[in-house]
């Protein structure tokens, strides 16, 4: 009954109730307690923000032209001709706010994706960070492993963020240096007696 007659996720209380109330089966609703009833309608308003959330999401995520660093200001013309972008949030104030935090959350994910890059270099060994420290940023070492980073998409989306790059890539350096050698590798089976 909430999913034929509440479609608006924003509405008050007063009003969704006034909604149900002109609907006959409301009357089989009389089992449930007030504050159940409340919770219930509480629920699918939850349910319906983040089904505009998530669509939200996927419109920003098929647009092209949108990078980490893209002010709201460049992209928020567009948008408002763009299908379910005037459906999320209760003025400009609010989507303004849901972009900054839909790129935060693609921010977080490009720093995840770049710390599994770091990860399957070869090159990186927990010897790299002395290297790099000893010889400084011009080692041969640390321009073998830039070399490596820039055949992937995954360095390159972090671009308008250098620092946050390094940081990441020397935060991996010193986390495998102090880890130390790994362990040598095992017998995958055991000699047969004979």
């Amino acid at each position: 009954m909430l999913a034929e007659l509440v479609h608006d996720p924003y509405a008050s209380l007063e009003e969704v109730t006034a909604t149900l109330a002109s609907d006959p089966r409301v009357d089989q609703l009389t089992t449930l307690r007030n504050r159940d009833k409340e919770d219930v309608i509480e629920r699918h308003q939850r349910r319906l923000l983040e089904k505009r959330k998530a669509a939200f999401t996927a419109l920003l995520d098929e647009t092209d032209g949108i990078e980490l660093s893209t002010p709201f200001a460049a992209v928020a013309e567009w948008l408002k001709t763009a299908p379910g972008f005037l459906r999320y949030g209760r003025d400009a104030r609010e989507r303004h706010a849901a972009f900054e935090t839909y790129l935060e959350e693609r921010t977080e994910r490009a720093k995840k994706d770049f710390q599994k890059l770091l990860k399957e270099l070869k090159c990186i060994t927990h010897r790299s960070y002395g290297e790099v420290k000893t010889a400084g940023l011009d080692a041969a070492h640390m321009k073998e492993i830039l070399q490596a980073l820039e055949h992937d998409k995954r360095y390159h989306v972090l671009e308008f963020a250098p620092e946050v790059r390094v940081e990441l890539l020397f935060d991996y350096l010193k986390e495998l240096e102090q880890r130390g050698a790994p362990p040598p590798p095992t017998a995958t089976s055991k000699p047969t007696e004979q």
